[in-house]
């Protein structure tokens, strides 16, 4: 099979499915509370929360109802799924009881900035309304005189289905951004990058399960919020199936359970310096490693390159400022080492790590597999269609220097990583540091054998891409049948090659029962997580859909 060179820049993460999605039938009110505008914000113009809801749902052709502040008081609400709080400050407690009902009773809010901290006269409310419904409270972020703010969205959460991993979002200050304090990180769908580390768990997004029904906070108004407009519908969207009594349907984490995903990568100048002693400790601890060897210096590596091999995944660094005091051409370069790794390897995919980025990289031709090539100084695209790799790159990656005090920093990196779901990248050799040193054998000999005990999973590069291609290539679709309680999930497999045990996720509703899958012969278990059910596909066939029921009783 043909290999191909791959860009890899600092880290690889878990990637999303873009789903096509389907929000007919789930029946949406939004609030205006003109209350909120006269009595908190009568001189101010620009405060118009519902404005922005009502153009999203108009340019889309989604119906939806709007109910004024006394229609919450006493509205039974039988005709709404789900139903939205653009910053309704004002709320009587007829209301606050009436919400807490809709809640209870199986169905969903999605409320945005503020609410209900003042009663229907003005004053200040008595007592901490989003704590009596989620359980959290909130307090205003302090931008320290910035413009905006950036926030992540968590990953492997219902709201990132569908959204690159490193995307993000900024929400600009136009009003003061809010923040909650979560006790259970779960609740947590992403949080505030902020200068201060310490300030970095401040959270803007949760959601949170009460009763029979859920809750999701935004800590900004839809008018804050800047990003790609469909970022932006899949965060509404993706809040809304989640929300209604509609079972949610999403890929199961990559890797699942406990263990956290290493990737070793190594940045080498001249293998012929890597002592065979280095190289026999990595092997005997199995310890994989991924090498980025100098273009320069692969023709003269010799054996070095076969033992390179047998120890990890090998792949081509390219140091541009050297290249071009050199006058080497790029191209040629590039094609070349290409070859010489294709011969010296039996791996399916390379990586190409670029160094010292000097003007640009218009001299190289990257068109023969700019498809899967990515980096952070070159976005390339194919008929304008973004490249899979370029939604993978996890910026928030740890390069982890060999250092026997720094043990106990990645013991910390290591247990942050499990909690984030991330892939974790360390760095044991960099450079001239791999040179025959008894000491240095050593420090690695202490970080393979803490490797060794804790749970992660050392993976190569060629490895973790394979993975990473074909998951990007699942598409899922549930709609619902013209049976009651009965819907139809599409599973296809759109990468050229077979899968292997592909495992779904389907969320269903606290109302509901126990579902049963229908008409196929996959496996439906209980998740240990609470209305979370898995269905195993063992093998999908590559340009091949799979399609079946699921059905569930009410209580």
């Amino acid at each position: 099979m043909k290999k191909l060179f791959l860009n890899i820049v600092l880290a690889l993460f878990f990637v999303s499915v873009l789903y096509p999605q389907n929000i007919s039938g789930i029946k949406i009110g939004v609030v205006h509370s003109a209350k909120t505008k006269q009595m908190l914000h009568k001189d101010d113009n620009q405060f118009n929360p519902i404005q922005n809801w009502e153009l999203f749902f108009l340019n889309r052709k989604i119906p939806y109802t709007v109910f004024s502040d006394e229609e919450i008081d006493d509205n039974d609400f039988t005709d709404t799924d789900v139903l939205i709080l653009p910053s309704v400050e004002v709320l009587s407690p007829d209301a606050k009881e009436n919400l807490l009902d809709f809640v209870n009773e199986g169905k969903g809010l999605i409320i945005l900035g503020e609410i209900g901290s003042y009663n229907e006269d003005g004053k200040k409310s008595k007592g901490n309304f989003i704590n009596d419904l989620c359980g959290f409270l909130y307090y205003q972020l302090e931008t320290q005189g910035e413009i905006a703010e950036r926030h992540t969205i968590t990953a492997n959460s219902f709201l990132s289905r569908g959204i690159p991993f490193s995307a993000e979002i900024t929400i600009i200050n136009r009003f003061a951004p809010l923040y909650a304090r979560v006790k259970n990180d779960e609740q947590k769908l992403g949080k505030y990058i902020l200068k201060n580390e310490n300030d970095n768990e401040k959270s803007g997004i949760v959601a949170v399960s009460k009763g029979k029904g859920r809750v999701v906070w935004f800590g900004f108004s839809l008018s804050q919020i800047s990003a790609e407009d469909d970022i932006v519908e899949k965060i509404i969207f993706n809040s809304i199936e989640w929300l209604s009594d509609k079972p949610f349907l999403q890929l199961a984490p990559m890797f699942r359970g406990d263990k956290v995903p290493v990737v070793i990568s190594n940045l080498i100048k001249d293998p012929n310096q890597i002592s065979d002693e280095l190289l026999n400790e990595l092997y005997s601890d199995s310890i994989k490693s991924n090498f980025f060897i100098e273009a320069s210096s692969l023709p003269n590596s010799g054996n070095k390159l076969g033992k390179l091999s047998a120890t990890g995944d090998i792949n081509l660094s390219m140091d541009l400022f050297d290249i071009n005091n050199r006058g080497v051409d790029k191209d040629s370069l590039l094609k070349s080492s290409f070859e010489f790794l294709s011969e010296k390897s039996r791996q399916k995919y390379f990586g190409v790590k670029i160094v010292n980025l000097y003007g640009n990289l218009s001299g190289i031709n990257f068109s023969p597999f700019q498809y899967y090539t990515v980096t952070d100084q070159l976005v390339l695209n194919e008929n304008g269609k973004q490249n899979k790799l370029l939604t993978m790159a996890n910026k928030f990656s740890f390069s982890f220097r060999n250092s026997v005090r720094e043990l106990n920093e990645l013991k910390v990196k290591i247990e942050n990583v499990r909690k984030e779901k991330q892939v974790l990248f360390l760095s044991l050799l960099n450079q001239g540091n791999y040179t025959v040193n008894s000491d240095l054998t050593a420090q690695i000999k202490i970080i393979a054998d803490y490797l060794k005990s804790t749970k992660v999973l050392l993976l190569s590069y060629s490895e973790l891409i394979d993975r990473l291609l074909k998951r990007e290539d699942i598409a899922l679709a549930i709609n619902r049948t013209e049976e009651k309680n009965q819907f139809l999930v599409t599973v296809e497999n759109k990468y050229q090659e077979n899968i292997k045990d592909v495992v779904i996720e389907l969320i269903v509703h606290s109302g509901n029962q126990k579902p049963e899958i229908i008409n196929t012969t996959h496996r439906l278990t209980k998740s240990d997580e609470p209305n979370k059910y898995l269905v195993t596909i063992p093998y999908l066939h590559a340009g091949m859909k799979e399609i079946f029921k699921i059905k569930f009783e009410e209580k």
